[in-house]
């Protein structure tokens, strides 16, 4: 992954022109930071930030590095930020996947979307136009609040 070739040796990792602007906005934001309390500091709203001179870019990396209070922007451990995202990243796709396995057996076998306590609106049959519209939206209803339940296979 580029990134970690990025991060690896931060922010020595950044192109040339990115880690110009990067010293120049760190350099802005020790200035700040000298000036006022740490209170003040971690409360610093966009415009401020601009006003003082940092780019927005710079401002938006720094709302996500929630640490820099406690270490130097410089020694924050970003190859164990990536792998977090890494993880997050990954397990979005398995979610995905068996969302996808859920779509293919509801596909396959209607009766998997029988519920008794189920009723349907009629609005939303007529809108529907056809029964396999109508089929399709109830997939894709209980697909979206498959996502959210404890157990993934309770309907």
């Amino acid at each position: 992954m580029y990134s970690h070739e990025i991060f690896a040796d931060f922010p020595k990792g950044l192109p040339n022109d990115s880690l110009k602007k990067f010293e120049k906005d760190y350099s802005v934001l020790m200035d700040v930071q000298k000036q006022i309390s740490n209170v003040e500091f971690n409360l610093l709203t966009p415009e401020q930030y601009e006003k003082s001179g940092i780019s927005r870019e710079f401002h938006r990396f720094l709302q996500n590095v929630s640490i820099l209070q406690e270490k130097d922007l410089r020694s924050i451990d970003f190859e164990q930020t990536l792998y977090h995202q890494e993880y997050i990243s990954l397990f979005s796709y398995l979610e995905g996947f068996f969302q996808d396995i859920q779509r293919l057996l509801f596909d396959h076998d209607n009766q998997l979307l029988t519920n008794e306590h189920k009723e349907i609106p009629l609005n939303e049959i007529l809108e529907a136009g056809s029964y396999e519209k109508l089929i399709s939206s109830i997939i894709d209803s209980k697909l979206e609040k498959s996502g959210y339940e404890k157990n993934f296979f309770n309907y």
